[in-house]
């Protein structure tokens, strides 16, 4: 799918943070394409939520996939904001 060099930790961090959004799988997103029924999707809230943890999870994942090492975070600190994230999420829904 990438071409000339472009890979998908590129891709994420050129759309980082503002069309985040528009690349994300719909599903991760917590809407249900198969579900014809509107009261089935997420709320407003509910979705500026899980946006929010999803930016979260692709900020870590950047730094994980930094050039140099020395750029990207230690493995503890990626398990420590990986919990606060998900307690974030838990607290929140």
């Amino acid at each position: 799918m990438f071409n000339d060099g472009l890979n998908i930790a590129k891709f994420v961090e050129m759309n980082f943070p503002n069309r985040i959004s528009q690349i994300v799988d719909p599903e991760l997103q917590g809407y249900h394409h198969d579900d014809d029924d509107l009261s089935q999707q997420p709320s407003a809230t509910t979705r500026e939520r899980t946006l929010a943890c999803l930016l979260s999870v692709l900020d870590i994942g950047l730094y994980c996939t930094k050039a140099s090492p020395g750029e990207r975070m230690v493995m503890r600190e990626v398990a420590a904001r990986l919990h606060e994230v998900k307690e974030a999420y838990l607290r929140e829904n």
